[in-house]
């Protein structure tokens, strides 16, 4: 089809004739270009959270309420095993979109954080001010370096 396999971080399928894609932010349009002219049909109203999702006969006697429970949880796990699977370059930045969507956890990103710094602190939390001077510490460092190299 032409999709550059690259920026398609993941793939799964929470609805018969349903696939989503996560991909990267800067391939969308040209993503969403190229499968208009392959004739593939967008279901943007789709919402993977919602109980008629379920077709799995076990879920046949659950009311209303408990369908969309567990297409919530279901849909929970699917990003959480897809936030695991993303190359690390990405991952965190995955991790830290889905979460302030509420589509992950505050568990969920403390465990993935553990596992990243080996501490479980916060580290989307950070103080403004502190990442005032990171930024202004960066620039310095860039324009230290050029004249450097010249």
């Amino acid at each position: 089809m032409g999709v550059n396999n690259a920026r398609v971080l993941d793939i799964h399928y929470p609805d018969r004739n349903i696939a989503v894609l996560l991909i990267h932010n800067d391939y969308v349009a040209e993503f969403k270009q190229l499968l208009e002219t392959k004739q593939v049909h967008f279901a943007n109203n789709f919402d993977p959270r919602n109980g008629s999702t379920l077709k799995d006969p076990q879920y046949k006697d659950l009311t209303e309420q408990e369908r969309t429970s567990k297409a919530c949880e279901i849909q929970q796990q699917r990003l959480q095993r897809a936030v695991l699977h993303i190359r690390e370059l990405v991952k965190f930045a995955v991790a830290y979109y889905f979460y302030q969507q509420k589509w992950l956890t505050k568990s969920f990103i403390d465990q993935l954080n553990n596992s990243r710094y080996g501490r479980s602190e916060d580290v989307f939390d950070m103080d403004e001010d502190i990442m005032g001077n990171f930024s202004e510490d960066t620039t310095t460092n860039v324009a230290n370096l050029s004249s450097i190299q010249h």
